[in-house]
């Protein structure tokens, strides 16, 4: 699927990666510099905060989980993002723009 989607900035700077849909914290099959797609987070996830390149949510604002620890690790968060598990596949090459909240898809494996 190619294209351009929108949700809400919440931690600034681009980042380029393979997307890594989790689901369980405990199981996430993440490697580092991955880009990690999930629902949501609480403080259950932050161990994995250490090794990602960029968070997408499905859900949140500012305030939520993800995007505190995303500014707290420099790292660039899009949280809003309707349907993001649905949206993007493992492997796939995307953009986190966490400055405008844009995300590209750059290339799909």
């Amino acid at each position: 699927m190619e294209g351009e989607y929108l949700g809400s900035p919440v931690s600034p700077g681009v980042y380029e990666g393979k997307v890594r849909i989790v689901d369980d914290p405990m199981n996430s099959q993440l490697q580092p510099g991955e880009i990690l797609v999930c629902t949501a987070t609480d403080p259950a996830w932050t161990s994995l905060f250490p090794i990602v390149g960029a968070l997408v949510l499905e859900m949140g604002g500012m305030l939520q989980h993800g995007a505190i620890v995303s500014r707290e690790y420099g790292l660039p968060a899009v949280v809003g993002v309707a349907n993001a598990k649905q949206i993007f596949h493992n492997g796939q090459r995307i953009q986190v723009n966490g400055s405008t909240g844009r995300i590209k898809v750059l290339f799909d494996e």
